[in-house]
């Protein structure tokens, strides 16, 4: 498939979809806020919501919540299928407090850290989360690995990635005259970010990174393609999409179009409530139903068994339609000249509702039990 020759998470259909840079402070976790940043924009991207903007905890991943993994370090990858299997939490949940003090130099945890010990590097532990925090996870549906001659159809199909590459001296990092950062040693990383877009014309990737969002004017930079190493650790994160924002991905929710995390199906025919225009599955789902709504002339939507209110659309006693009411025959269970028929709601026997107003005199006459 062909890709287009540019392309920016920053500016898709007039949206920014990627989420606000952050700063690691001292601490090196730079693979926590790579794998955060992804795992954010792509709730962002899976929700249809570039406004949603998840503040997601990287000090959960820099904790001993995740073992192995803290200031002195860590892998994207594992971070990611920590998120997929796990969860990750708010930031409001364990907020992060790696930025100053705790710090890994030379591969040996500060004595700064409170934590050093036991594979522990970091200034905050996972008993300090808070109290509710398992109702609180967000997770990813899949983790993969993503070759360099893919990373482009990826970036544009899926989201943005994770990826690893070298920077500073150490590797010969410099940034060009156009601004492109590039490497003299295009082999070895030492620095998790996350690719946001590319640019063909310009030859590069379009990098966010967790340097704080003035860092290089906006906190992102440019890094030319090939260098750096930067296409050798790119992996994908992926979020089934949920059109509606319930948290309910659209391939299991029973109405994808309509915002319903409780998946109300009161009659069980698979389609929730929330889209379900006859959700009783009483059969009444003519023309005129369709219109106004879901069983607007049903006071009793949940229950297959009540006779109907055939004139109180929204409950309240009052009537809020007016018009032929042939197609609703069937229902009040009579025809024009017919005493039912006149008592419930052609009250002229013209074959046209005649009255609006208050119901309450009425209600015997309709025979409504459902209250």
């Amino acid at each position: 498939m062909d890709v287009p020759s540019s392309f920016d998470w920053r500016n898709y259909g007039g949206q920014n979809w990627m989420t606000s840079v952050k700063n690691q402070g001292s601490c090196g976790s730079c693979w926590a806020f790579s794998a955060v940043g992804v795992v954010e924009a792509m709730y962002n991207i899976g929700t249809g919501n570039p406004n949603l903007d998840l503040d997601l905890s990287e000090e959960y991943l820099v904790s001993d919540c995740l073992s192995g993994q803290n200031c002195c370090g860590g892998w994207m990858a594992t971070a990611l299928t920590f998120v997929r299997d796990t969860g990750i939490p708010d930031e409001a949940c364990l907020p992060y407090v790696d930025g100053s003090g705790c710090a890994c130099g030379g591969g040996t945890c500060s004595s700064y850290c409170t934590y050093r010990t036991g594979g522990s590097c970091s200034d905050a532990t996972c008993a300090g989360r808070c109290s509710d925090w398992q109702g609180r996870l967000r997770k990813i549906d899949a983790v993969g690995s993503v070759s360099a001659s893919q990373i482009k159809q990826s970036v544009v199909d899926n989201g943005p990635l994770t990826v690893a590459i070298g920077v500073g001296s150490g590797y010969g990092g410099y940034f060009d005259g156009q601004g492109i950062y590039r490497c003299t040693k295009d082999s070895g990383i030492n620095h998790g970010v996350a690719i946001a877009g590319y640019n063909d014309a310009g030859g590069y990737w379009i990098v966010k990174n967790s340097w704080g969002p003035g860092w290089n004017g906006d906190g992102y930079f440019k890094v030319g393609y090939g260098e750096c190493a930067i296409e050798q650790y790119a992996v994908y994160a992926y979020l089934d999409a949920d059109s509606d924002g319930d948290g309910i991905p659209d391939a299991v929710d029973n109405c994808p179009s309509n915002y319903n995390p409780d998946q109300t199906d009161t009659d069980g025919d698979g389609l929730g409530n929330a889209c379900d225009d006859d959700d009783d599955n009483d059969g009444f789902t003519d023309a005129v139903e369709t219109h106004l709504g879901t069983d607007p002339l049903d006071a009793c939507p949940d229950n297959s068994s009540d006779p109907a209110w055939p004139l109180d659309i929204n409950n309240d006693r009052v009537i809020t339609i007016t018009g032929d009411v042939s197609n609703f025959r069937g229902r009040i269970e009579s025809a024009p000249g017919d005493p039912k028929w006149w008592v419930r709601m052609d009250f002229n026997m013209d074959n046209i509702i005649s009255i609006t107003g208050d119901v309450s005199l009425y209600w015997n006459k309709l025979s409504q039990t459902c209250r």
